[in-house]
């Protein structure tokens, strides 16, 4: 039968007693002492990131977010006036597209935009050639002012050309009525088709949620379509909007 070859220590009682970096059978104990020791390197462990420290509740001067850097932050108690310029910049609330900074400039055909709630809200403001500008409204009842005026400008960092946005064709707190020709045409915002335009009229109009700027598509088979901006606001004059369009054939 085959025979097993020793182990170094007779068994767990010698091993036990056995000295750490013992020479192995046949080595002699002046090499033991003499020999450096083999080094391994220690394993290399991921420092856990260091948490930022929390922010105070009245600490609007927070110095960036989660959509990059903040420019600016401003308190308000419930309405915010956006002289922004460009007043083109495209401009989303907490991520979302409201509009350009023109129709919330409480100017001309401009609104005021109201904040629904209390808290931070993250306002961006976007256009081709210029740096993203990027504010926080801090919404509060100990604000100083109902209404906040918002006035930075996007710096420029090149020419480029970008299409321009007109001003909302009808401003309505949300209702909104159609009379379009021909009978068939549909309204559509982005992919979804909202139905006919006939079935929208004024005992049972088109209910649109603000504070938005809707970019309403009428279209039919054979016409040019047309897109009509529609501005909803609690801040709006009218308590409804009217549409009258007519297509022009292809």
């Amino acid at each position: 039968a085959p025979t097993v070859a020793p182990l170094p220590t007779a068994g767990p009682s010698s091993a036990a007693g056995a000295a750490v970096g013992s020479p192995r059978s046949g080595a002699s104990a002046s090499f033991a002492t003499t020999r450096a020791p083999r080094f391994t390197p220690e394993p290399r462990i991921a420092s856990a990131p260091v948490p930022p420290p929390p922010i105070a509740a009245d600490a609007e001067e927070s110095a960036a977010g989660a959509h990059g850097a903040l420019d600016n932050v401003y308190r308000t108690r419930r309405y915010a006036k956006f002289g922004v310029s460009p007043d083109q910049a495209r401009m989303s609330v907490d991520g979302r597209y409201v509009g350009i900074a023109d129709d919330w400039d409480d100017r001309g055909g401009g609104r005021k935009f109201e904040f629904h709630r209390e808290g931070r809200h993250r306002v961006r403001f976007e256009l081709p050639g210029y740096r993203d500008l990027n504010v926080e409204i801090l919404v509060t009842p100990s604000a100083g002012d109902d209404t906040v005026d918002v006035g930075d400008e996007l710096k420029r960092e090149s020419r480029v050309a970008y299409p321009k946005i007109g001003s909302p064709a009808e401003r309505t707190v949300g209702p909104v009525s159609f009379e379009v020709e021909p009978p068939e045409a549909t309204v559509s915002e982005g992919s979804r088709v909202l139905g006919r335009a006939s079935a929208f009229t004024p005992s049972s109009p088109l209910e649109l949620r603000g504070p938005l700027v809707h970019d309403l598509v009428l279209s039919a088979p054979g016409y040019k379509s047309k897109t009509i901006r529609i501005l909803v606001s609690s801040s709006a004059d009218n308590a409804s909007a009217s549409v009258r369009e007519k297509l022009k054939k292809e």
